[in-house]
């Protein structure tokens, strides 16, 4: 459903009818109604992956469609998302998680990735793990 979702706010690559458009933002709307009232029901915050993987080196594109999926949603529901740094992967590169709640939890948000970036050990240069 995202990438149908990510299609009709994309205007100017796909050309979608008023009623396709609406049937999407009407799709939207009901998404992010049930994720709202889950969130405030169980006064929770979903813990995910900022990406599908680590990040590519140097020479690679810098994102893929499958990154996308991971962030956009968010952004496309209008719901706040923190990214928390949680350390390096086995190959030196950083790893992350992202944190989303649901309207006005900035506050929790916020404490919750202080506790998973102290947790984890925060951001971490490549270079000061000798890698």
């Amino acid at each position: 459903m995202l990438n149908a979702l990510l299609m009709a706010f994309n205007s100017n690559r796909y050309h979608l009818s008023k009623e396709q458009t609406e049937l999407m933002r009407n799709k939207r709307d009901r998404l992010r109604g049930k994720i709202i009232d889950l969130l405030e029901k169980e006064n929770a915050v979903l813990i995910l992956p900022t990406w599908a993987h680590t990040p590519m080196f140097r020479g690679y594109a810098a994102w893929s469609n499958d990154d996308l999926t991971y962030t956009a949603i968010w952004n496309i529901l209008s719901l706040p998302a923190l990214q928390c740094p949680t350390g390096l992967s086995r190959n030196g590169l950083p790893t992350g998680m992202q944190i989303v709640g649901a309207p006005k939890s900035e506050k929790t948000l916020i404490q919750v990735g202080k506790y998973i970036g102290e947790y984890f050990g925060g951001w971490q240069a490549q270079w000061a793990k000798g890698q």
